[in-house]
């Protein structure tokens, strides 16, 4: 869409599109840059050819517009334009979906934009962002600049008897809480359901700047 909008001066844009998720595979499915013949059949003949070679019935994305994307399982990057996040929030709990604001609210620039899906809303931090297309759910960051939030892991049920892992800041530590040391990913004991963390089910970040900003 960048470069139909742009044509040829898209050379002239620092452009950079973070495709990110949690899980390794799809981010390294995501690289290739592959589509099957039944992915791209809506598309005008024109697009494709343009923007896709074919070898032995598989679409691959050119190499000029795949330099585009940076892919990776780490998230937020700051100072972005706009964030694509559409049909994720609503598998997040309560907690986990103002946690998840709070990094979009952290991430974009003062006028970057938040597309959210048809069941989503940013309301539980609507201080930060107001309506741009509603019909759309597409939404305008506006307000404060805001810290990154710390990094915490939010459980979508109680630990099993007798175990206790230390609750998100503000929260009451449990009696006989063990402490967490180091950095890395903290797992849940055996039989815990999975904890429910930002991008299981994809989600994108997009940065384009002119060569003079």
């Amino acid at each position: 869409m960048l470069a139909e909008l742009l044509g040829p001066e898209l050379h002239r844009w620092n452009i950079r599109i973070f495709a990110t998720d949690l899980d390794a595979e799809a981010i390294a499915f995501g690289r290739q840059g592959v589509y099957s013949a039944a992915s791209v059949a809506g598309l005008p003949s024109e697009l494709i050819a343009r923007y896709f070679t074919v070898e032995d019935g598989i679409y691959h994305i050119r190499k000029h517009i795949r330099a585009l994307t940076v892919f990776g399982q780490r998230a937020p990057f700051p100072r972005v334009d706009l964030v694509l996040c559409r049909n994720a929030l609503i598998y997040f709990t309560a907690e986990l979906q103002q946690r998840a604001l709070q990094l979009f609210a952290y991430s974009l620039r003062d006028g970057g934009l938040l597309a959210l899906g048809k069941a989503e809303s940013p309301s539980p931090l609507g201080q930060f962002f107001v309506p741009e297309q509603q019909q759309l759910r597409v939404y305008r960051r506006h307000g404060e600049r805001i810290l990154m939030p710390s990094a915490h892991i939010i459980y979508s049920s109680p630990p099993p008897t007798g175990q206790h892992y230390p609750p998100p800041p503000g929260r009451r530590v449990p009696e006989h809480a063990p402490p967490i040391r180091g950095g890395g990913h903290v797992r849940p004991p055996r039989g815990w359901p999975h904890p429910q963390l930002p991008g299981r089910h994809g989600g994108g970040q997009s940065t384009l700047r002119h060569p003079g900003d």
